[in-house]
């Protein structure tokens, strides 16, 4: 079980991991965002941020990978439903 000071560290890198998405810095976004997941893999943000990024690395097969586990830590996860359909479709 992870505690609270595991997901205040965990939302803390995954702030740093939108601050390297919004400059293009796509490995570096990945890098914090699997941190955050390591710290805390319970917030399906965390899978969902990682899954857009490696859409911008092409990278569709773990896109599609961390979309799933956002939507199965929250079935009404929308932002990841509405992306993770055409996806499927370049596989």
């Amino acid at each position: 079980m992870t505690s609270t000071g595991d997901r205040a560290a965990a939302t803390a890198l995954k702030v740093k991991g939108n601050e390297a998405f919004a400059h293009h810095d796509w490995p570096a976004a990945i890098d914090f965002y699997t941190k955050a997941i390591e710290k805390y893999d319970a917030d399906p943000t965390f899978y969902s941020n990682r899954a857009q990024t490696n859409i911008k690395l092409e990278a569709y097969g773990y896109a599609i990978a961390d979309a799933t586990k956002a939507i199965e830590l929250d079935k009404n996860f929308i932002k990841v439903g509405v992306a993770i359909d055409p996806l499927e479709y370049l596989l």
